[in-house]
């Protein structure tokens, strides 16, 4: 499907698919931390399907590919703002604050800076 948020997972997979081969654990965990977030911000229905669509890829590459695909998705949705379909909320800017949080811990796991 040509959609704008098509586009932008298209574009997020390169730079993520190198970040996951260093540290897949990492990434598997950020996935379930960024899961938790919007599921505990009542954001079910989105990680839900965030959820199904990396589901269809876990027996092509496990739970690494699973989270990869989980978090380029949840990134082409942000940058097509399908996560500010409306207005954006004050719980969204805490969604967003959260998962910014959890990002920042992820690199600073990775790579020893933070951003």
């Amino acid at each position: 499907k040509g959609d704008l948020t098509s586009l932008f997972h298209e574009a997020f997979h390169p730079v993520l698919t190198q970040a996951v081969k260093s540290n897949p654990e990492a990434f598997i965990d950020f996935h379930h931390q960024v899961d938790t977030v919007l599921r505990d911000a009542g954001l079910t229905e989105m990680a839900d399907r965030l959820t199904a669509y990396a589901n269809q890829y876990k027996a092509k590459g496990g739970d690494a590919l699973v989270g990869e695909e989980y978090l380029v998705q949840l990134a082409a949705n942000f940058a097509a703002a399908e996560f500010l379909k409306g207005q954006l909320t004050p719980q969204k800017k805490g969604v967003l604050r959260k998962i910014a949080d959890l990002f920042n811990k992820l690199i600073q796991k990775i790579t020893g800076n933070t951003i």
